[in-house]
């Protein structure tokens, strides 16, 4: 099974909430209006999570959804961007 990675650049989230609301296991909305990556940790600014092949269709629903455009999924294996292409 592929694993992915989720990388996210919180400071320039504008907390419109997609992600929250169709990823709800790996997002949630923060009191400070901005959302937040579960189980992410910090990376040169901005915040990471790996994932498996059962979390990649709504994460990938929740980068396509974000009107930022703040979050990127990597496949690990191949480094190849699955979003945004």
């Amino acid at each position: 099974m592929a694993t992915y990675k989720i990388i996210y650049d919180r400071e320039a989230c504008i907390g419109a909430g997609v992600c929250a609301a169709v990823a709800d296991k790996v997002w949630v909305m923060n009191d400070d209006g901005k959302a937040d990556l579960v189980g992410g940790k910090e990376e040169n600014g901005k915040w990471v999570r790996e994932i498996d092949e059962s979390e990649l269709e709504a994460n990938k629903q929740a980068a396509e959804g974000c009107p930022a455009v703040v979050i990127e999924i990597v496949n690990k294996d191949t480094d190849e961007k699955v979003f945004p292409k």
